[in-house]
Parts: structure tokens; C-alpha cells; sequence
């Protein structure tokens, strides 16, 4: 059976290469019970995803249309509907923490599901409806295409969001719905130690540079393609330059 199974093995060996790097007298019990129980997903021959411990074993059968990795316990899985898919969550005890029922699904991320409804899974932005939810199910920010044109999941409790389709439509808010920089932009996201990338309207508009959560420009528009930040260095192509933050 497991000869018929594909699975990812690319990821394997620099999972186990890390695995063995890892000082357990210097992590929690939790951290070590997830050491010990990887979980990765596999599709078999009737495209069904499930998934497998890093021996081969199946934990979760296969049972899902699509299946994200694990973060914190957490993993998107989709079924299929009549007109799309419908998107949940599960734990790696195969439990559904969330149900299969959203039109789109974001990675767990800061305590946080955020999952996305429509009234029309066949129409694009009309009838949207984007939610934050606890690992209790309860809802802590919900905004509807009344509110914004689109919403984009961010981290450190951060959105992107779209006032209209026009460009400069482009703002953040935080987890109350607040706005922390106001739309003007034609592209926002990735926030990585305390910057994000933006998309200025016109001049450049091809070009990437960063902002701080204050809106200040720290890197002016310079790249084709944006990066990400990681104490204090940021490397963007396709030069690969390298910036230190002052």
C-alpha cells in the first residue's frame, strides 16, 4: 500500500536534520511531545489527502481534498462542495476544530483562525464575510464587503485591507478592526521585525520599499520583489542585496 503513496519526501531529511540539532534539555514538555509526533500530508492513488508520521505510518486516513502542514496543532483541510470547496480546521488527533464549512481558510496563526464566507461561493468579492475566531470558536473581529473591497490575513494580530478595487486602496488594521495606517498604498504585507513592504500609487508603482507600523518609509522603493526582515537584515531579489536596519 505505502509504495502507491506519494508524500513530500524533500521535507523529511532537513526535518530529521533539525530534529537531531535540537536540545530537549532546553525545551518545554509540550515542545517535546511535538517533536515526537511530525505529521505530514500525503495524497493516495483516489487523490485523497491524509496524513502520515515522519515513519510511514497513517495517522489521519485519507479523507480530504487538500491538507495544509500543522502549525501549533492546527492544519486547513478542504471537502468538496457542489459548487467550490469548503475549507476547516483540524488537530493531529484528526478532531475538526473548526468546521468544514468557509470558502477559504488562512494557517492558524497568533491563537487565531481566520476563515472567510460568502453568500455566493461563485461570485468574487460580493456577499464576503471575514472572520477571526479563538480556539474556542468565538468570534473576535468580523467584517463584511461593507466594510472593506477585500481582507488579507497578516500576523502580530495585523490585516490588510482593501477599500475599494481602485489602487491606493490599501490599508492595516489591527485585531479590533481599527486602522494603524490608513488606505493610500497599492500593496501592503509581511510584517518581520517591526517593517512591512508597501507599493506606493504611481511613480514607481513596480517597486517595493519598507514602512515601520508608525507609516514611516524606513527603505524607499528599490526592489522588484519584496522580502523579509530577520534581526535586523532583509534580503530581496533579484539582486539578493542585503540592508541592515539602522
Amino acid at each position: 500500500m505505502k509504495k502507491y503513496i506519494k508524500v513530500m519526501f524533500f521535507i523529511l531529511i532537513p526535518i530529521l536534520i533539525l530534529c537531531s540539532c535540537i536540545d530537549i534539555n532546553n525545551t518545554n514538555n509540550e515542545d517535546v511531545n511535538n517533536m515526537e509526533k511530525p505529521l505530514f500530508p500525503f495524497q493516495n492513488i483516489d487523490s485523497k489527502w491524509g496524513y502520515m508520521d515522519i515513519e510511514g505510518n497513517i495517522v489521519i486516513k485519507p479523507q480530504y481534498e487538500s491538507a495544509s502542514f500543522f502549525k501549533d496543532n492546527k492544519a486547513v483541510v478542504t471537502i468538496e462542495s457542489i459548487f467550490s470547496y469548503k475549507y476547516g480546521y483540524i488537530n493531529k488527533n484528526g478532531d475538526i476544530v473548526v468546521p468544514i464549512i468557509y470558502d477559504w481558510a488562512a494557517p492558524y496563526s497568533d491563537g487565531l483562525y481566520f476563515v472567510r464566507k460568502k453568500k455566493n461561493p461563485q461570485a468574487n468579492h460580493s456577499g464576503e464575510t471575514w472572520i477571526y475566531m479563538t480556539d474556542n470558536n468565538e468570534i473576535v473581529l468580523q467584517l463584511t464587503d461593507k466594510d472593506f473591497y477585500l481582507v488579507w490575513p497578516g500576523n502580530a494580530g495585523l490585516s490588510y485591507v482593501a477599500k475599494d478595487a481602485a489602487p491606493g486602496s490599501w490599508g492595516c488594521i489591527d485585531i479590533t478592526g481599527n486602522y494603524i495606517i490608513e488606505p493610500q498604498y497599492s500593496g501592503l504585507g509581511n510584517l518581520s521585525d517591526g517593517l512591512m513592504w508597501f507599493r506606493n500609487v504611481g511613480g514607481r508603482d513596480s517597486y517595493f520599499g519598507f514602512i515601520n507600523k508608525e507609516n514611516e518609509i524606513v527603505i524607499p522603493e528599490m526592489y522588484e520583489a519584496p522580502g523579509n526582515f530577520s534581526e535586523g537584515i532583509v534580503k530581496c531579489p533579484p539582486c539578493q542585496d542585503i540592508f541592515l536596519k539602522n
